[in-house]
């Protein structure tokens, strides 16, 4: 398991950190609305717009990742070729440049479920308690 974080380099770097932040900036969000049971409007909107540059942002660099992977790979095809003595393993490259792609997608659809969830709980807040608040994002 170790070895699909670490083989997927940089952009898997960064889609561990964009995931960091998902987690930490959809803490305060979940807290209001349970266990505060307020809404601060301005500040939720904000989180929502982020938890949505997050899934966007994760899918991205995943992707990406995964390009750049499947070039840099084929791009040095012929050493490759030379050190595993005249075979190119095609299904460990793309076994490790996909790494990247799942990862950002795992990430981008559980911060669309938790985007969704705050907002329909938020919504479901707003109408029942009668709180006049606008909800952009």
């Amino acid at each position: 398991m170790l070895e699909f974080f670490v083989n997927g380099g940089i952009p898997m770097m960064a889609i561990n950190l964009l995931a960091a932040i998902l987690v930490i900036f959809t803490v305060e969000p979940i807290i209001s609305l349970f266990v505060k049971k307020r809404l601060a409007p301005y500040n939720l909107t904000k989180r929502l717009l982020l938890i949505k540059f997050i899934g966007l942002a994760t899918a991205l660099v995943g992707i990406i990742g995964t390009l750049i992977g499947i070039y840099v790979s084929f791009r040095s095809a012929d050493r490759i070729i030379e050190n595993s003595g005249g075979a190119f393993p095609i299904y460990r490259v793309i076994s490790i440049a996909i790494s990247t792609t799942i990862w950002g997608l795992t990430i981008s659809l559980l911060a669309a479920i938790v985007y969704f969830s705050i907002k329909a709980f938020a919504i479901k807040a707003k109408n029942k308690n009668g709180i006049n608040i606008r909800i952009d994002a």
